[in-house]
């Protein structure tokens, strides 16, 4: 999380972002629908490599949620 801050505190000023952006740790079903349902200016989205290996060893029976 450390260098997703980082990385957006180096391009906030470029973009004219507010500082200090709320941020939020969802699972990946709430991810899709809260981004759905929220309209947004600017998004990072940051997924850990256990999410990553989650979605590939279990896409099959949990496809929907990472659809």
């Amino acid at each position: 999380m450390q260098t997703v801050m980082q990385v957006f505190e180096d391009i906030r000023p470029r973009l004219n972002l507010a500082p200090n952006p709320p941020f939020e740790n969802f699972a990946a079903f709430e991810l899709k629908r809260y981004l759905m349902e929220n309209r947004l200016k600017f998004c990072v989205l940051a997924v850990d490599s256990k999410t990553i290996k989650d979605a590939y060893d279990k896409l099959p029976k949990r496809k929907g949620e990472y659809a």
